[in-house]
């Protein structure tokens, strides 16, 4: 009798253990397993695109003075995703490639600038600065009903606000 009862256990935990976890996905009547849904992709983040501002440096923990405020440092981005995003700095206006995707951003070295002659030479310090802060960028947000674009790297972070 006792051998009866480990059979069947063990016939049931076979057949139990054959079968595949399921879960009705909320927003329909069809069903996923898990396997499904451990690979499925997260939800799109929006693009960076229009043009953004400069508001605030943060370099190592350190909040930075951003000279030349009234030039209005702008990042310009391309509704793509990808390409050149344009750049407006104290003294010269360029642009660097960049891709973006699902928060993840990168700049290229590639960037490039006017070479226009500026009296001042902060202002040429100020741009190599802005091209070297772009290059530790990795990741992207919104903030503030995306009024707001925060472009974050070790130990680095450029806050952006919406030109209107």
């Amino acid at each position: 009798m006792k051998s009866k009862w480990g059979l069947i256990v063990l016939m049931l935990a076979l057949v139990l253990g054959s079968c595949k976890n399921t879960e009705v996905a909320p927003e329909s009547n069809q069903t996923a397993t898990s396997q499904e849904k451990e690979t499925s992709t997260p939800k799109e983040i929006a693009l960076p695109n229009g043009s953004w501002q400069l508001v605030a440096v943060m370099d190592a923990g350190e909040l930075m003075d951003i000279p030349y405020s009234e030039w209005k440092v702008k990042l310009n981005f391309p509704p793509e995703g990808q390409g050149n995003v344009g750049i407006k700095s104290p003294c010269n206006s360029g642009g660097c490639g960049y891709t973006a995707k699902s928060g993840s951003i990168q700049f290229n070295t590639n960037c490039f600038f006017t070479e226009m002659y500026c009296e001042e030479e902060q202002r040429n310090i100020w741009q190599n600065k802005l091209v070297a802060y772009l290059h530790k960028i990795t990741s992207y947000e919104f903030a503030e009903d995306g009024n707001y674009l925060y472009l974050n790297g070790l130990q680095t972070q450029l806050k952006f606000v919406a030109e209107e």
